[in-house]
């Protein structure tokens, strides 16, 4: 075997084929065009990067996209206008609320409020302070709540709630045999407690938390 036939055998081995005809088909050439390397005595080096490539490509196969759809803000054509409020919703040991204020509005697009069933007069925006939403949430957090009224017992789930003068965000369970709800950290630093909201300390519930918006990715 002279070394032409050595190297077909060897980009044969790269681009995992035996016959000639296959390894033209691989390498994207004519079907004559190995014999005329035997002829000539001699195989472009281009060829052995290209059956290089096919080899890395086969050991490293290319992976799958997890993104659908790429929409640029500008294809939004609606928006609305919600209210962002300071109302220290503390993932922690609780802000003191003097008064609830509004600090500022913050646009979004009409169409990702309608895939939580929401609209302007039912939505609006808070801060959240403190980690003990950790994972869950984080300080400096904006957060979207469903702000309709709800009726007791609530489901289980993420909720901005009032203590006394104090507003948390917090993870609510309800207790069907003792009738009151498990309030819980997702921080595990943070111990839970119960409330009865019937004969407890003055309780509301102020809305569902929905979701974080525009939250840094680290």
């Amino acid at each position: 075997m002279n070394d032409v036939d050595k190297q077909i055998e060897e980009l044969k081995k790269l681009t995992k084929t035996s016959k000639n005809t296959e390894l033209a088909a691989a390498l994207g050439i004519a079907r004559n065009t190995v014999q005329m390397w035997r002829i000539r005595g001699k195989i472009p080096e281009r060829i052995f990067l290209k059956a290089q490539n096919i080899a890395e490509d086969s050991t490293n196969p290319p992976i799958s996209s997890n993104v659908s759809k790429i929409v640029p803000m500008s294809e939004f054509k609606a928006w609305s206008e919600l209210p962002v409020y300071d109302v220290h919703a503390a993932a922690g040991a609780g802000t003191l609320v003097q008064g609830e204020f509004q600090l500022d509005t913050l646009m979004v697009p009409t169409s990702l409020l309608s895939e939580f069933d929401l609209c302007e007069k039912s939505a609006s925006i808070i801060y959240v302070d403190g980690d003990s939403m950790e994972p869950t949430l984080s300080d400096k957090d904006r957060l979207l709540v469903d702000t309709r009224e709800l009726q007791h017992p609530v489901s289980n789930g993420v909720y901005v709630i009032r203590i006394d003068d104090a507003v948390y965000v917090k993870r609510l369970k309800w207790n069907i045999a003792k009738g009151v709800y498990l309030i819980v950290s997702d921080n595990q630093a943070y111990e839970a407690f119960e409330i009865d909201y019937k004969t407890g300390r003055n309780f509301k519930i102020i809305g569902k938390a929905i979701a974080p918006v525009f939250k840094k990715i680290f």
